[in-house]
């Protein structure tokens, strides 16, 4: 496979290769034989020059388009790898599809899979329901998906939903050791959530405010528009844009 291109676009390259050598004649024979094409020619010796011309018209035709679709195939591949936003904790927490923040160990890596396929042995888990204590996940393609090492260090990443769990290229993974302050503060502050029953990540029951902190809170930023109280490890608040994601961050 051709790297940074998908199977199917590896396949197609090689068919295009294969136009040019397929591209023969025989001279002296009356027919000449153009298999790309799918179609006979009678020819006499006199068509000579006719047939070598056309068969390098075609090899240069078709290198030209091995050329562009290379060239197309690798941008498209940078574009896929760019991540609209620079990954932070917070944004990558809210997420959407993300159904687990976890702490874990990288404890296994399948060497043969077309994608990267990880297995992670979960110590902490901050969002969600709990998972099992050994997930499967992927990652795309080893082109443009996360790389992972089996590690005795603790890592922190979203982990998101779907047909399987998977990581994403554009999410906050970091070892733990690596979180500052206020990112370990942030984890130690979250409401696990599972099915409307809902726990500290400290362990610690939900502090009980006399008011409800959004109300005597200003948003932080402008894109802040909707708040959310936070009743684990203080009277706090999480503040997200209009359109849901988080904001500030």
């Amino acid at each position: 496979m051709v790297y940074g291109m998908s199977l199917q676009d590896t396949l197609l390259v090689y068919r295009l290769l294969g136009h040019i050598s397929d591209c023969r004649y025989i001279l002296g024979v009356r027919n000449v034989v153009a298999e790309g094409l799918g179609t006979q020619k009678p020819v006499g010796a006199d068509d000579f020059e006719n047939v070598s011309c056309y068969c390098t018209r075609l090899s240069r035709i078709m290198s030209a388009k091995v050329v562009a679709f290379l060239a197309f195939a690798v941008l498209s591949s940078a574009s896929a790898c760019r991540c609209r936003y620079a990954p932070t904790l917070q944004r990558s927490y809210f997420s959407e599809d993300v159904v687990n923040f976890v702490k874990a160990k990288v404890v296994a890596k399948d060497e043969e899979s077309l994608e990267n396929k990880y297995t992670l042995a979960i110590q902490e888990n901050y969002k969600g329901c709990k998972p099992s204590p050994h997930v499967v996940v992927y990652s795309g393609t080893h082109s443009c998906g996360v790389q992972l090492e089996v590690s005795k260090s603790a890592i922190v990443l979203p982990i998101r939903g779907g047909k399987k769990p998977s990581i994403d290229l554009c999410d906050f993974i970091s070892s733990f050791n690596g979180l500052s302050d206020s990112e370990k503060e942030f984890l130690d502050t979250r409401s696990a959530c599972c099915k409307e029953i809902c726990q500290c990540t400290n362990g610690e029951s939900p502090v009980n405010c006399l008011v409800d902190p959004c109300e005597v809170t200003e948003a932080p930023c402008a894109e802040a528009t909707k708040c959310v109280p936070n009743f684990c490890g203080g009277c706090l608040t999480d503040w997200f844009t209009s359109s849901g994601a988080a904001a500030c961050v």
